[in-house]
């Protein structure tokens, strides 16, 4: 419900939303907080939390939104395996840009598994892979 408030037209600031309300109810939005710390250990946290409720159940189109605009900034490998982690059984357009963005990433074990989800999804073109053959 309060995400359908959010993707509604309106002028009030949602940020107060996203950063006070939510993550008391939502530990995927307290871990989208925590990606913002400067403590190397929180952001570690928080892309963790975010890995095992990615892998559980999808996240929805704000989450990813947000993963994705936090991952911009974002060096630390073990940050980014754990944000591939949490989009890699997703086939979204959304999940599609966060790997488009890894394969930019300066660890060249981020840009292989951007990569490999890429291969999984069917857009290999854009890490330059032949696609594989079915079956």
């Amino acid at each position: 419900m309060v995400e359908a408030f959010l993707k509604s037209p309106t002028k009030a600031s949602t940020e107060a939303i996203y950063r006070d309300v939510l993550p008391r109810i939502s530990p995927v939005y307290a871990a989208l907080v925590d990606l913002e710390s400067s403590d190397l250990t929180v952001r570690r946290r928080g892309a963790r939390t975010l890995a095992d409720r990615g892998q559980a159940v999808s996240l929805s189109r704000p989450v990813l939104s947000r993963l994705q605009e936090r991952l911009y900034r974002e060096n630390d490998e073990l940050v980014w395996r754990w944000a591939l982690s949490a989009i890699g059984s997703d086939s979204t357009e959304d999940c599609a840009e966060i790997a488009n963005l890894g394969l930019h990433h300066q660890s060249a074990e981020v840009r292989q598994l951007a990569c490999e989800y890429l291969g999984r999804h069917g857009q290999t073109r854009l890490c330059g892979l032949a696609p594989q053959p079915a079956g």
